[in-house]
């Protein structure tokens, strides 16, 4: 949501928090996400 401003202000930096925090509890897609936000 945050990523592409559906519904709320876009902010790739929450964005990069909500998927990193997806990717601490080992959702796949929240790390690779996570991985293609940070390039």
């Amino acid at each position: 949501m945050y990523e592409k401003g559906k519904g709320v202000r876009k902010s790739n930096p929450k964005a990069l928090k909500y998927y990193g925090k997806a990717c601490d509890l080992e959702l796949v897609l929240g790390c690779k996400n996570y991985a293609r936000l940070k390039k």
